[in-house]
């Protein structure tokens, strides 16, 4: 099986290809550019500010709510059994 770095880099890399392909394909067609070194900058900047955003939209459509260890013990008692268990670190 595929370790998960290089599952997580394919992914990323399919995805580049795709959005590169999609601003290829507005800017030959809508405004006539078609030089390389643009299009790779488009993609770049637009993969950097995807990878930046992307935990905030993860945690907005999950309605993601962090907690205190005051707030509850008793939750934090159990992740923290079922992370040794696992032999994971606690998750932050």
């Amino acid at each position: 099986m595929w370790s998960l770095q290089l599952r997580m880099w394919l992914l990323l890399t399919i995805l580049f290809g795709l959005i590169y392909a999609v601003i290829v394909v507005i800017g030959r067609s809508f405004l006539h550019v078609g030089d390389f070194s643009f299009y790779l900058i488009i993609s770049i900047v637009m993969m950097i500010i995807q990878y930046m955003i992307g935990p905030k939209i993860v945690e907005w459509t999950m309605h993601v709510k962090y907690i205190k260890r005051e707030e509850n013990p008793r939750l934090f008692q159990i992740v923290e059994s079922l992370a040794m268990r696992a032999g994971i670190p606690m998750p932050g």
